[in-house]
Protein backbone atom coordinates (compact mmCIF):
# COMPACT_ATOMS: atom_id res chain seq x y z
CA UNK A 1 0.00 0.00 0.00
CA UNK A 2 2.95 2.36 0.75
CA UNK A 3 4.29 1.79 -2.52
CA UNK A 4 1.03 2.86 -4.12
CA UNK A 5 1.16 5.72 -2.52
CA UNK A 6 4.19 6.74 -3.26
CA UNK A 7 3.52 6.06 -6.92
CA UNK A 8 0.71 8.06 -6.85
CA UNK A 9 2.27 10.88 -5.33
CA UNK A 10 5.09 10.69 -8.01
CA UNK A 11 2.87 10.86 -11.04
CA UNK A 12 0.74 13.95 -8.75
CA UNK A 13 4.12 15.71 -8.46
CA UNK A 14 5.21 14.74 -12.31
CA UNK A 15 2.01 16.27 -13.37
CA UNK A 16 2.15 19.26 -11.54
CA UNK A 17 5.72 20.13 -12.40
CA UNK A 18 4.59 19.91 -16.23
CA UNK A 19 1.58 22.09 -15.61
CA UNK A 20 3.93 24.54 -13.45
CA UNK A 21 6.74 24.28 -16.42
CA UNK A 22 4.00 24.89 -19.43
CA UNK A 23 2.63 27.99 -17.37
CA UNK A 24 6.07 29.35 -17.18
CA UNK A 25 6.59 28.50 -20.70
CA UNK A 26 3.35 30.29 -21.47
CA UNK A 27 3.72 33.66 -19.47
CA UNK A 28 7.85 33.80 -20.89
CA UNK A 29 6.17 34.17 -24.21
CA UNK A 30 4.07 36.90 -23.82
CA UNK A 31 6.58 39.68 -23.07
CA UNK A 32 5.53 43.61 -23.00
CA UNK A 33 7.44 44.58 -26.65
CA UNK A 34 6.91 48.39 -26.82
CA UNK A 35 5.25 50.87 -24.75
CA UNK A 36 3.03 53.48 -27.10
CA UNK A 37 2.51 56.59 -24.16
CA UNK A 38 1.12 54.06 -21.94
CA UNK A 39 -0.45 51.77 -24.36
CA UNK A 40 1.73 48.30 -24.31
CA UNK A 41 1.63 45.61 -26.95
CA UNK A 42 2.60 42.00 -26.14
CA UNK A 43 5.26 40.24 -28.31
CA UNK A 44 1.92 37.98 -28.89
CA UNK A 45 0.52 41.37 -30.42
CA UNK A 46 2.69 41.97 -32.26
CA UNK A 47 3.04 38.35 -34.10
CA UNK A 48 -0.64 38.53 -34.61
CA UNK A 49 -0.16 42.12 -35.77
CA UNK A 50 2.20 40.68 -38.48
CA UNK A 51 0.38 37.96 -39.40
CA UNK A 52 -2.50 39.84 -40.51
CA UNK A 53 -0.31 42.03 -42.50
CA UNK A 54 1.03 39.21 -44.46
CA UNK A 55 -2.57 37.96 -45.39
CA UNK A 56 -3.73 40.98 -46.15
CA UNK A 57 -1.14 42.25 -48.36
CA UNK A 58 -1.71 39.54 -50.62
CA UNK A 59 -5.65 40.46 -50.97
CA UNK A 60 -7.04 42.47 -53.90
CA UNK A 61 -7.99 46.04 -52.89
CA UNK A 62 -6.29 46.08 -49.57
CA UNK A 63 -5.56 49.50 -47.78
CA UNK A 64 -2.69 48.16 -45.46
CA UNK A 65 -0.47 47.32 -45.44
CA UNK A 66 0.70 50.79 -47.19
CA UNK A 67 4.34 52.17 -47.82
CA UNK A 68 5.48 54.84 -44.99
CA UNK A 69 7.25 57.71 -45.07
CA UNK A 70 7.66 60.24 -42.27
CA UNK A 71 10.46 63.14 -41.29
CA UNK A 72 10.05 62.01 -37.73
CA UNK A 73 10.96 57.95 -38.53
CA UNK A 74 13.45 56.69 -40.52
CA UNK A 75 11.19 55.45 -43.30
CA UNK A 76 13.70 53.53 -45.97
CA UNK A 77 11.14 50.88 -47.80
CA UNK A 78 8.83 50.44 -44.50
CA UNK A 79 5.34 49.68 -44.71
CA UNK A 80 2.98 49.56 -42.15
CA UNK A 81 -0.11 48.14 -40.32
CA UNK A 82 -2.70 48.68 -37.81
CA UNK A 83 -1.90 47.25 -34.33
CA UNK A 84 -4.18 47.54 -31.27
CA UNK A 85 -2.80 47.16 -27.58
CA UNK A 86 -6.36 44.14 -27.25
CA UNK A 87 -5.00 41.99 -30.03
CA UNK A 88 -7.56 43.12 -32.26
CA UNK A 89 -7.56 42.81 -35.83
CA UNK A 90 -7.90 46.11 -37.98
CA UNK A 91 -11.39 45.53 -40.21
CA UNK A 92 -11.69 49.05 -41.72
CA UNK A 93 -12.87 51.87 -41.33
CA UNK A 94 -11.52 52.14 -37.69
CA UNK A 95 -9.55 54.75 -35.75
CA UNK A 96 -6.29 53.78 -35.79
CA UNK A 97 -3.67 55.47 -33.56
CA UNK A 98 -0.61 52.81 -33.98
CA UNK A 99 0.68 51.27 -36.58
CA UNK A 100 3.22 48.25 -36.69
CA UNK A 101 6.42 48.60 -39.34
CA UNK A 102 8.04 46.51 -41.40
CA UNK A 103 10.22 46.30 -44.44
CA UNK A 104 8.84 44.62 -47.76
CA UNK A 105 9.72 41.51 -46.30
CA UNK A 106 7.49 41.89 -42.78
CA UNK A 107 10.96 42.16 -40.77
CA UNK A 108 9.42 43.83 -37.87
CA UNK A 109 10.99 47.24 -37.28
CA UNK A 110 8.80 48.58 -34.69
CA UNK A 111 5.30 50.51 -33.88
CA UNK A 112 4.55 54.13 -34.04
CA UNK A 113 2.42 56.31 -33.27
CA UNK A 114 -0.10 59.68 -34.33
CA UNK A 115 1.34 62.20 -33.17
CA UNK A 116 -0.40 65.31 -34.31
CA UNK A 117 -0.12 64.97 -38.06
CA UNK A 118 3.24 63.17 -38.20
CA UNK A 119 4.34 59.88 -36.32
CA UNK A 120 6.62 59.55 -33.59
CA UNK A 121 8.87 55.91 -32.26
CA UNK A 122 7.20 53.68 -29.93
CA UNK A 123 9.54 52.72 -26.83
CA UNK A 124 11.13 49.27 -27.57
CA UNK A 125 10.93 47.46 -24.15
CA UNK A 126 12.92 44.34 -25.43
CA UNK A 127 15.96 46.29 -26.37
Amino acid sequence: MKFLKVASLAILLNFSTSVYSAVLVRESSVTNRYNCDGDIFTSDTVAEALKSSRANSVREGHVYPQSFESTNVESTDRQIFPIFPDGSTYIGQQDVKEFLVTDPDFNVMGLIMRDGKDFKECKDLSA
